[in-house]
């Protein structure tokens, strides 16, 4: 009789654990680390990606969900992350301009402050970089607790971010005694190096000798940071935490090249993300719903059964409550010493563009890409002196002024380079896409509005070479009726 209680009070504690379709409770609290890598698009090999080698990346993958169709809500870092940690579009509160001051609400908290409050140890860099680069002051919050997860109380779960910067392009790709660059002898035995005449470049990029080298030091670099992913999930595992972490693995935007990153095509947005999560996520799923930078936030507090808060733009995409979106918006505006102001609504089919300073030139001075991208001064130069070698897509580049509106067919042409916005055939999809894109920018009280002041540029470096708007350029939102 005894033996039988004892069986019956076991049963009954393990009818009360809720348990999901993959067997895990739902009442434990999984660790999250989120890896960001710089200035990315979808080049890995489980992306079909060739001429590339990325094995822990593709293991994770494999052992989780790919996401066909994720979009950040900028083509640059700052805005991006501004969006991602609070869950709120950039443009919403004032954090659109690159590098740039605003402040944040009292009453909206950053993704890391909700876990903290949830019992969680916030930790940034963890053995890379930890890198904020928010357009808020963060000096009087407390984000982040420590540096390493390893810092939390015994048995307490963590909140974990880290960045991969060996992507971003800068002068690390090119020496051999910087640990960050591929051709760093730590590499050597587990890194093949990409062949530059077997790549096939993006149509928009001049084809040379030079550039060729430059994209395969791109990839390269990627390469390095599948390295780095392989030793983190090897910590965890080491640790016996890598059942028990939610694992997101994601670009913060997309990759650094001329009419990518910095503009709203594809290129500058798409990224790539990985989720795992062991005994929820089911290995190899594929999934192809769009999902938003802005999505990020949401979709973490819902993965752990923390209250999503009501300001959130962003929608849940993972475990129970996701849903999905039909549209993914971004912005671009001030970067670096370049003034501009555009919004994009992307679909599984389309990407609409609207330039709201069509008389700027894509090609107006960026200091940052003369210097370290080979293909910008080269284009420059070429549509000056040889104009008639250059492309559809490079022509349009390195014209004088940008389209009001720009429409392109995703599956048809990926590349974008096809505008159809004054078609007659897609008159009601242009219609359709003003119609979205008024009543985001009001609902969400597009602060465009607000004209930046140089005092605001947080990089004073730039001050003196930006050229602000003039009136007649200057966005008002009380005529937006004339879309």
């Amino acid at each position: 009789m005894r033996s039988n209680f004892f069986l019956f009070l076991i049963f009954s504690f393990l009818t009360t654990i809720e348990l999901n379709s993959f067997g895990q409770s739902q009442k434990s609290k999984p660790n999250v680390l989120w890896i960001l890598i710089e200035n990315i698009g979808p080049e890995f090999s489980c992306y079909n990606y060739s001429n590339i080698k990325t094995p822990n990346i593709d293991r994770l993958a494999a052992e989780g969900a790919l996401f066909e169709n994720a979009f950040t809500n900028a083509p640059v870092c700052s805005p991006s992350r501004s969006a991602m940690i609070t869950g709120m579009y950039q443009n919403a509160f004032g954090a659109h301009h690159h590098r740039s001051h605003t402040t944040l609400s009292n009453s909206v908290k950053t993704l890391p402050e909700l876990f903290r409050e949830a019992g969680y140890f916030t930790a940034l860099g963890n053995g890379y970089q930890g890198k904020t680069d928010y357009n808020f002051s963060i000096e009087e919050r407390i984000l982040w607790e420590g540096d390493d997860w390893s810092q939390r109380e015994e048995g307490q779960p963590f909140f974990a971010q880290l960045t991969l910067n060996h992507t971003h392009r800068g002068m690390h790709w090119h020496n051999p005694k910087d640990p960050r660059s591929w051709m760093h002898e730590k590499y050597r035995d587990s890194l093949i190096p990409v062949d530059p005449e077997k790549i096939k470049l993006p149509s928009i990029i001049p084809d040379n000798f030079y550039i060729r080298a430059d994209w395969a030091s791109y990839l390269n670099q990627i390469q390095v940071a599948d390295f780095h992913v392989g030793d983190i999930i090897s910590r965890l595992k080491k640790e016996e935490e890598y059942e028990n972490t939610l694992i997101i693995l994601m670009g913060d935007n997309g990759r650094d090249f001329i009419r990518n990153e910095y503009w709203l095509y594809d290129g500058g947005l798409h990224v790539p993300l990985i989720v795992f999560h062991k005994g929820v996520i089911a290995p190899h799923t594929v999934n192809s719903k769009l999902v938003s930078g802005v999505d990020i936030s949401a979709s973490l507090l819902n993965a752990c059964g923390i209250t999503i808060p009501d300001y959130m733009h962003g929608i849940p995409f993972l475990e129970e409550n996701a849903r999905e979106r039909e549209y993914v918006f971004a912005a671009r505006d001030r970067i670096d010493d370049a003034y501009d102001m555009i919004r994009s609504i992307r679909t599984k089919k389309f990407r609409y563009i609207r330039n709201f300073m069509p008389k700027r030139p894509y090609t107006q001075h960026r200091g940052w890409l003369m210097h370290f991208d080979p293909a910008f001064p080269l284009i420059k130069y070429m549509s000056d002196h040889a104009a008639h070698e250059l492309n559809q897509v490079q022509i349009q580049y390195t014209a004088s002024q940008k389209p009001i509106e720009e429409l392109y067919d995703i599956i048809n042409d990926p590349e974008q380079q096809n505008n159809l916005a004054n078609h007659p055939k897609y008159k009601q999809e242009i219609t359709n896409f003003r119609k979205r894109l008024k009543e985001w920018m009001l609902d969400i009280d597009d602060k465009a509005r607000i004209h930046e002041k140089p005092s605001d540029v947080r990089q004073v470096i730039f001050r003196d070479y930006i050229v602000f708007p003039s009136l007649e350029e200057q966005y008002n939102h009380s005529k937006i009726e004339e879309f």
